[in-house]
């Protein structure tokens, strides 16, 4: 009867003779089921949902009691923090956060922070840090996202400033790996400290660690942690396209060598995995120990791509944003390349979705990063390359998983180990990947 009215009926029901779960437990057992930005970043319980006084659900209360956010579960007792700056920072994560108590630290996005929080995080220190002040938005971004403590953005703010940190003369050929120590574009951040074997894990398309962090939370703890990630888009658009991976390589390789450290296990996703290759050549020719090499969902893309809209799409799909709502089509209408589409609308609208998380100058480093996928120096690693491949085949690359078995295969020398990771391309990094990665730690 009430379907004839049309209206729709949900009738559940609950077994009571089964256990509580844990918000660890459930937030775990989601996060092997869906990407990484549909995890939710708070769960909480309830005894009862709160009702109006007509009986009816109170979302205003539902709505007040999301906005109270919560901190993850503190790692260890805060202390005192001695450092001027780093309290500062913590001034500003509590006054976006709206929240107290937050440590030297604690994670933006652990404790509940999203792209568009990180957004305010980012103009109030441009308005109120001395030493952001100089820095471009999207420079300060970057790091946020690759150092998102305030104990870490601190250590790049000081490393940046020119009075505290002397800048290093860059080469006048941009071809050439600067061979001195870390300087102005130092790429090197330490994630978290630790004994053993350094694990690396290397910048995606976009040169940001956004994509690791869900991987960078599991492998805390396992030993130390390094990123490498693009903290000066000027420079890295000033590399020919053609030459990023091999120069990366080597200036990463150095940065790696000029820590003291000399084993490592070396992670690279989407694009990274193409700049990983290098970085391994280049390791092995400096006499370090290249334990292993992972690589998830990689490929060197065997035609150039020229499409704008092609471009656009990679890009939204990168950043999770929902590219039918913004015009876009389906990955098979792609590669059809007479489509009609207006690109400079299309990217109007792409980037008006983006803004607070990604402007022009980061779809030019990502758009860059795609060129540079089609480049290889077809020189092979000697060593032995482990690659993960998504469950979900791209449909812009024909034989997805075929194809990139066969090229990975080709760039060593050694026999190629094949996994599969559930999932797409853009999800893909989830906790079946991190289980992989633990239960081969020493």
């Amino acid at each position: 009867m009430l379907h004839l009215l049309g209206y729709d009926l949900l009738v559940a029901r609950v077994k009571t003779d089964r256990p509580l779960l844990s918000q660890e437990t459930l937030l775990a057992f989601i996060a092997e089921r869906v990407p990484r930005y549909m995890v939710p970043a708070q769960v909480r319980i309830l005894d009862r949902l709160p009702v109006t006084a007509n009986g009816k659900i109170d979302r205003r209360a539902l709505t007040a009691q999301a906005e109270q956010r919560q901190l993850e579960p503190a790692r260890r007792a805060r202390t005192e923090v001695a450092d001027e700056l780093v309290q500062r920072l913590i001034v500003h994560w509590e006054r976006v956060l709206d929240c107290s108590g937050v440590s030297a630290d604690q994670d933006f996005f652990g404790a509940g922070g999203d792209s568009l929080l990180i957004a305010q995080l980012i103009a109030g220190l441009r308005e109120q840090e001395p030493l952001a002040r100089a820095q471009p938005f999207d420079r300060l971004l970057r790091w946020a996202l690759s150092q998102p403590t305030p104990e870490g953005l601190a250590q790049r703010l000081r490393s940046e400033s020119s009075s505290e940190a002397p800048a290093v003369v860059p080469s006048t050929d941009p071809r050439r790996a600067p061979l001195g120590g870390r300087g102005r574009v130092d790429a090197l951040t330490e994630l978290a400290a630790g004994e053993g074997t350094a694990r690396v894990l290397v910048h995606e398309g976009l040169g940001t660690l956004l994509p690791y962090r869900g991987l960078i939370a599991e492998l805390a703890g396992s030993g130390p942690l390094l990123g490498l990630a693009v903290h000066d888009s000027d420079d890295y658009l000033s590399l020919p396209p053609e030459h990023i991976n091999a120069t990366l390589g080597k200036r990463y390789a150095q940065a790696l060598w000029d820590s003291g450290r000399r084993r490592f296990d070396l992670l690279g996703y989407c694009s990274g995995g193409l700049v990983t290759l290098e970085l391994a050549k280049a390791l092995l020719q400096l006499g370090a120990e290249v334990r292993r090499v992972d690589i998830v969902s990689s490929y060197r893309i065997p035609y150039l791509v020229e499409d704008e809209v092609q471009m656009l799409y990679s890009f939204a799909g990168t950043l999770g944003l929902d590219t039918a709502a913004l015009g876009l089509p389906a990955a098979e209408p792609l590669l059809d390349k007479h489509l009609g589409l207006d690109a400079t609308a299309l990217k109007s609208r792409v980037l008006a979705a983006a803004k607070g998380i990604a402007d022009e100058q980061l779809y030019r480093v990502f758009a860059h990063s795609v060129r540079a996928s089609h480049y290889s120096d077809g020189a092979p690693y000697v060593g032995a390359i482990r690659l993960f491949v998504p469950s979900v085949a791209n449909p812009l690359i024909p034989d997805h998983q075929a194809a990139l078995q066969a090229w990975w295969q080709a760039a060593s020398l050694a026999p190629l180990t094949v996994q599969t990771l559930r999932g797409n391309h853009f999800e893909c990094l989830n906790a079946g990947l991190s289980r992989y990665l633990l239960e081969e730690r020493p």
